[in-house]
């Protein structure tokens, strides 16, 4: 499914394509699920086999909206650093269990893009009771974590099914600097 979402985005966006790095080596996946310390979605696997996120290019041309995909090493850097700054802290009192866990970062996340340098799509191998093993939520400061609409898809292959459908049937908008947003009634489908 991901050499056709890259073979959309080439169509749609040489700049962003130019961005995307090659496949990630499969000892590198494996590093990175150890680290973890749970097995990746074959899902995630797949489209890991494909591409390793993006280069330094994607700052000015991210893949989706304005996430800029993470490499395998950046998303390692990334679990290092929120679990330095959060992965010590008790569970958050005021916010109610539902489909996230109720903490400031979970060691079984794994934050797969970023904008300016906050993670915002969490592939989540630790959901809350209400959710599912390899959802997929957009996180940002000030987020509604107690909100079902904060996950986008139950597992990454079906955000990966609703990236490509979109694509296919041109739900997107290109901007004059190459930026892929996705419109929707009420604002875009991933900011």
């Amino acid at each position: 499914m991901w050499t056709e979402i890259v073979s959309q985005i080439a169509a749609l966006s040489p700049s962003v394509l130019a961005s995307v790095n090659p496949p990630a080596d499969p000892g590198v996946i494996d590093t990175l699920e150890r680290r973890i310390g749970a097995p990746l979605p074959d899902g995630f696997k797949q489209y890991l086999a494909v591409m390793d996120g993006q280069n330094d290019l994607g700052r000015d041309h991210p893949l989706i909206g304005y996430n800029r995909f993470l490499s395998v090493a950046r998303i390692i850097e990334t679990m290092d650093m929120q679990r330095f700054c959060f992965g010590d802290k008790d569970r958050i009192d005021w916010i109610t269990e539902n489909k996230i866990q109720p903490v400031m970062w979970d060691s079984h996340w794994v934050p797969f893009s970023d904008f300016e340098g906050s993670p915002r799509l969490i592939l989540d191998l630790h959901p809350g009771r209400n959710g599912a093993y390899g959802q997929v939520w957009q996180d940002w400061p000030g987020r509604d974590r107690e909100n079902d609409g904060t996950v986008m898809a139950l597992t990454f292959a079906e955000f990966s099914t609703e990236l490509l459908r979109r694509l296919t049937t041109r739900s997107v908008v290109v901007n004059d600097d190459g930026i892929l947003s996705f419109p929707r009634a009420g604002g875009y489908w991933l900011v």
